[in-house]
């Protein structure tokens, strides 16, 4: 009953999230070289399509425009709803760029800041996935100008299950297995209650078997069944199987052939490599000396108070990129400091932070953080509650996904970023941040001096390697009665004890202190700042349980194929299909009581919250 009227639910969501599709009017326009036309292998668009679609562009403001055919196949139908809500996607600043896959016009302006050097032709793809790659960046790169038209003239191609799973990898990234365990462990389901209760098995096959009917009857589309009724029964049965073997199948090397096109012509590839097999060299030879250079010997006192009293809280692995290596944090009695003991060296910091927040793992990341938009506004709101920032610098910024919403609600205000990675010089070309200033803050604080009426640090102070630094920075960047932002995790959360190593935020290696609130504040009121306001509960963030038994799951069956592990067998592969989709129910059920338990602790139960927020005022 409860997977019945579940599909059901979900089935109108994703029936909502295909209404803002509309139809291309057939009038064509006049010849428009201002746009692009990038077309997936086997896709044709004829030159009035094309007119019409730039006419349409063009009295839309828009930057990129998707061709959506107006057959679309109905399974790729309900994926294109799954993936975007064409509703809100427009004026989502950072939605996970993707389209139908077909054909897409882009502005030459927009191709150019993505640093491409498209020449007389237009740009050219290998295949889907390609186009997913390069359907993310444009939305980067043209925030609020991007949108979707059906255009019934444009027919589908069909695509195949290797291309499908090389579009569900590219989608999804890093959570790939996660999109493939779900429909699998449905389907379980469906099968467990034809066996246990044949009436409502029944009833929940059907709403599997009729929900893309329910999400695409009645839109702009006229979607192709592409298999009969009877064949896509037959399909759901199966599914269980085909998606443990798809899993299994998930990043293996892209065939040789997959670089030329039919006539042999080489094709502008975007990941033209398999980027695994690349890197696996570079890893071997850097991990060949063993670990020990990666850390500092173990510290006998607290940093923070020079106290003996420390003693043990977490020992824990890398569980999220599953690099080798053993991490601890103690805690300090006497302050309550939480700390990485013993600390990474440089070299460890540059190890382990390599491939996460860029190269292999910039998607996964980049992922998470366009879903945390509540909490992107929840920070400026507090800001606001004390002043009217004017120009604001966010230290820490990654690719300056809070200034991009934090821009869209202070429309006056200057939003420069600060970072060490190569991060911020993406954030800056995608038109996220005005200025961007790449290294140290501390070693920037003069070059900077009372520029500011605002500082934020989110989620930063925790991998710094001296926080009061920091905090000596932020004063000097400051303008006299200026205010400084701080967000990081909360190591006294009732979470963190349940949780154990599996709570999200010790995200070791990375995470190098852990400061209770009580102890940032002393620090502030010492280093000139008066605390304004606290704020914990409203700062939660709906991670803690789904986000821990996915870990959890992970620490099972860690991805096969990284470039610091060995190859993986196809035991290995198959095996962690296997767990996947048997702990994906569990993992889901995590994630969705994280989302009804959120109110409650924002409202009544701050003790449980996993993150703190201080507002501070220069002195």
């Amino acid at each position: 009953m409860v997977l019945t009227a579940g599909t059901l639910v979900n089935g109108v969501r994703l029936r909502h999230r295909l209404s803002g599709l509309t139809r291309l009017d057939a009038q064509p326009g006049q010849q428009d070289e201002d746009y692009l036309l990038v077309q997936a292998p086997g896709v044709e668009v004829d030159d009035v399509t094309r007119r019409a679609a730039a006419a349409h562009a063009q009295a839309e403001e828009l930057d990129v425009l998707d061709l959506v055919p107006g057959n679309l196949p109905l399974p790729d139908a309900v994926d294109l709803a799954r993936a975007v809500d064409t509703v809100a996607f427009r004026s989502a600043g950072f939605a996970v760029g993707r389209g139908a896959l077909h054909a897409v016009l882009v502005r030459r302006d927009v191709w150019d800041r993505m640093e491409a050097s498209p020449e007389a032709g237009a740009p050219r793809v290998r295949d889907r996935a390609d186009l997913v790659r390069l359907m993310v960046r444009l939305k980067q790169h043209a925030a609020r100008a991007t949108d979707f038209v059906v255009v019934p003239s444009l027919r589908a191609v069909d695509a195949g299950l290797p291309e499908r799973l090389g579009v569900l990898q590219a989608t999804y990234d890093a959570f790939a297995p996660v999109a493939l365990a779900i429909p699998a462990a449905r389907s379980s389901l469906v099968l467990a209650g034809l066996v246990l209760s044949p009436g409502w098995g029944a009833a929940a096959a059907a709403t599997v078997v009729l929900q893309p009917y329910l999400v695409t009857g009645g839109s702009a589309l006229a979607p192709h069944p592409r298999w009969s009724l009877r064949r896509d029964i037959v399909s759901r049965v199966l599914d269980p199987f085909t998606m443990i073997k798809a899993a299994a199948a998930l990043n293996r090397h892209p065939s040789p052939s997959a670089d030329a096109d039919a006539e042999g012509d080489p094709i502008e590839a975007i990941d033209p490599i398999d980027p695994i097999e690349a890197l696996r060299p570079d890893y071997e030879a850097e991990l060949a000396p063993g670990l020990a250079r990666f850390f500092e010997p173990r510290r006998t006192t607290c940093p923070w108070c020079d106290s003996r009293a420390i003693a043990e809280r977490v020992r824990t692995g890398d569980l999220a990129q599953f690099k080798p290596g053993e991490f601890v944090i103690e805690e300090c009695a006497s302050c309550g400091l939480l700390f990485q003991n013993p600390r990474l060296t440089i070299d460890g910091l540059n190890f382990y932070y390599r491939d996460f927040y860029d190269g292999l793992g910039a998607g996964g990341t980049q992922f998470l953080f366009a879903h945390s938009e509540p909490s992107y506004r929840g920070r400026v709101d507090l800001a606001c509650r004390h002043s009217s920032p004017q120009a604001w610098l966010d230290v820490g910024s990654g690719y300056g996904h809070f200034c991009l919403v934090a821009r869209g609600l202070l429309p006056a205000t200057r939003f420069d970023g600060l970072d060490m990675g190569s991060s911020i010089e993406e954030s800056w070309r995608r038109g996220w941040i005005d200025h961007a200033y790449r290294g140290l803050f501390p070693d920037l604080a003069d070059e900077l001096q009372d520029r500011y009426d605002t500082v934020s640090m989110h989620h930063y102070l925790e991998h710094t390697r001296d926080p009061r630094a920091e905090l000596v920075a932020a004063h000097r960047v400051l303008r006299p009665g200026g205010h400084l932002l701080i967000e990081v995790p909360d190591p006294e959360s009732r979470f963190a004890q349940l949780m154990g190593r599996f709570w999200v935020p010790w995200l070791q290696p990375q995470h190098q202190q852990f400061l209770p609130v009580a102890n940032l504040c002393r620090a502030l009121e010492a280093h000139g700042f008066s605390v304004v306001e606290i704020e914990r509960g409203p700062a939660h963030q709906p991670v803690d349980l789904g986000g821990g038994l996915w870990m959890w799951a992970a620490s099972l069956a860690p991805p096969p194929r990284l470039p610091w592990r060995d190859p993986p067998t196809p035991v290995e592969r198959f095996r962690r299909g296997v767990i996947l989709v048997a702990l994906a129910p569990i993992a889901l059920a995590g994630m969705a009581a994280d989302r009804v338990i959120k109110p409650f602790v924002s409202t009544k139960a701050p003790s449980w919250s996993n993150t703190y927020r201080v507002l501070a005022r220069k002195r």
